[in-house]
């Protein structure tokens, strides 16, 4: 059991440097309704009052205290294409952080359903209230 649990979701995630690397037959692919987002991890999303963690495939984990921004919806790494109708029902969640003495930055969907993102906007919105 983790204390202080927030919100769980099931995940897909990017490394900023991953993204940049997305060519246009991917984009193409993420256009049709059985193809999730574009990511390169997916796993166990877990929102504490002092961390935030994904376990699966890889392991990430972001002390909330070592966030610097973040910012719900599209940008020049992480674009409309990458997800189906571009992205009318669901946006990215960007998070900057400092991960020892260099900005790291990732993309994170959350609770996706082939309908949209289900839970990206509540965990964006939670974070920023425990940030606040």
């Amino acid at each position: 059991m983790v204390p202080n649990k927030i919100l769980e979701a099931q995940a897909f995630w990017s490394h900023e440097r991953e993204l940049a690397g997305k060519d246009s037959i991917s984009q193409i692919a993420a256009q049709f309704s059985a193809i999730p987002p574009i990511h390169d991890h997916e796993g166990s999303l877990t929102l504490t009052t002092s961390y935030l963690s994904i376990n699966g495939d890889t392991e990430l984990i972001i002390q909330l205290a070592h966030i610097d921004q973040l910012y719900l919806g599209f940008d020049d790494v992480y674009r409309r294409n990458f997800i189906k109708n571009l992205g009318l029902t669901c946006q990215p969640l960007r998070i900057t952080y400092t991960n020892g003495l260099k900005a790291e930055v990732v993309y994170i969907i959350a609770g996706y359903n082939f309908i949209g993102c289900a839970m990206t906007e509540q965990l964006f919105n939670q974070i920023h209230d425990l940030l606040s």
